[in-house]
């Protein structure tokens, strides 16, 4: 697919279109200020954002951009939810990459596990 734009603006393109998505409007400030419950609308969108682009057949250089947000939302709600860590801890999160075993070790240090 031909691409209009750079990196950072593919990624910022579909991150804004993932907002689109009718629910909860997330607070404009960064990701350590943010709710527990903000965090995991922000975690859930950073994955709708991901996974449209991968099926738009963006290049791996947005796909990557959009995977460091989703890893940014997913790193700062395991540092303020425990709930959230038991989830990753027993593998019952869905891995954006799915459950091999490198993905695997990667969420769960992302994790602090």
């Amino acid at each position: 697919m031909f691409q209009f734009g750079s990196t950072d603006q593919l990624r910022d393109l579909y991150s804004e279109n993932a907002l689109a998505v009718t629910g909860p409007l997330l607070p404009e400030v960064s990701l350590d200020e943010m709710s527990e419950q903000d965090l995991m609308n922000a975690l859930a969108y950073a994955r709708i954002a991901y996974t449209r682009a991968g099926r738009d057949g963006m290049s791996q250089d947005v796909l990557q951009a959009l995977l460091g947000q989703y890893d940014e939302a997913f790193a700062t709600l395991a540092s303020v939810s425990e709930k959230f860590r038991d989830i990753i801890r027993h593998n019952r999160h869905i891995y954006v990459g799915g459950y091999g075993g490198d993905n695997i070790k990667k969420y769960k240090r992302l994790a602090g596990l």
